[in-house]
């Protein structure tokens, strides 16, 4: 479940995995025969967290805009973002299941029915939205975090009393691209995680993700201002196109006075400049639009 407004998000996730995996390679082991493309179902992984960010630049960056397609992005944007996690993870390994030849040489660490362990992690990242054509944008955030994690091994609390080797380093990624003209949208995103578990004879890189493809289209989305009340409602109109990123945001700050005649809307602007560039006929255009 992912939560994304312009100022915070926040995702809740369970996963579990099959236990139909391949052992793909091996080294370390004196064997007759080579490991290749070993079928294992000797092992399974539980995982299940809260992960909260605040977004620093949310004025002129839209996260969802690129991954709720609740707005659009007229303009590129990036910004910093901070945010906590908490996660408990589950792992299953049944070494008995593993070739005799390698089972008889595995490192008594390996020696292990469950790991269970905690996390915890701050996490410190940056994302942008790239505007690359009229209605599209494309997505890219990198949180890397330092995490403690607490563990148990076949139920028996960690002895090991030096705390700084609990600390590791975890990774969320983001990736979106998304074409949206308000009415029709179409697009598709990833959302990863990466926890890292190390110890002194062993390690794990633990990975996971959800990769999205959509398409819809809006029934009943309404304007959020009509024609006619545009005079009253400009400041708060120029406050929107401000924070979502709005090509012609600054041009609206020069206007000072609105007026609506049939369907026709009247922009008032002090200097001569503004007023020429505003009938250009490209410019023109696309304040229509």
């Amino acid at each position: 479940l992912n939560l994304y407004s312009s100022k915070f998000g926040v995702d809740l996730y369970y996963r579990k995995t099959g236990s139909d995996f391949k052992i793909r390679s091996s080294s370390g082991f004196d064997l007759n025969t080579p490991i290749k493309n070993l079928n294992f179902n000797g092992l399974q992984s539980k995982i299940k967290g809260l992960n909260a960010y605040w977004i620093f630049n949310y004025k002129k960056f839209s996260y969802p805009a690129a991954y709720s397609q609740s707005t659009n992005q007229r303009k590129s944007a990036g910004s910093l973002m901070a945010g906590f996690s908490y996660s408990q993870h589950n792992i299953s390994f049944d070494y008995e299941k593993l070739p005799g030849e390698v089972r008889a040489q595995l490192h008594d660490a390996l020696l292990f029915k469950k790991v269970k362990y905690s996390d915890y992690s701050i996490n410190v990242g940056y994302g942008y939205n790239w505007v690359f054509a009229k209605n599209w944008v494309s997505n890219l955030s990198l949180l890397p975090a330092i995490a403690y994690k607490k563990s148990k091994i076949d139920d028996t609390p960690n002895t090991d009393n030096h705390w700084i080797k609990d600390i590791n380093f975890d990774l969320i990624t983001r990736a979106a691209v998304v074409y949206n003209t308000n009415k029709y949208f179409v697009g598709a995103s990833l959302v990863m995680h990466t926890y890292d578990y190390r110890k002194r004879n062993f390690s794990l890189t633990n990975t996971f993700g959800t990769v999205r493809v959509y398409a819809g289209f809006n029934f009943w989305k309404r304007k959020e201002f009509r024609l006619e009340t545009l005079p009253e409602k400009w400041d708060i109109f120029c406050r929107k196109a401000r924070e979502n990123g709005e090509q012609y945001a600054g041009f609206f700050q020069t206007v000072h006075r609105v007026k609506v005649k049939d369907t026709r809307l009247i922009l008032s602007v002090d200097t001569p400049f503004f007023a020429q560039w505003a009938n250009g006929p490209e410019n023109k255009q696309s304040l229509r639009n």
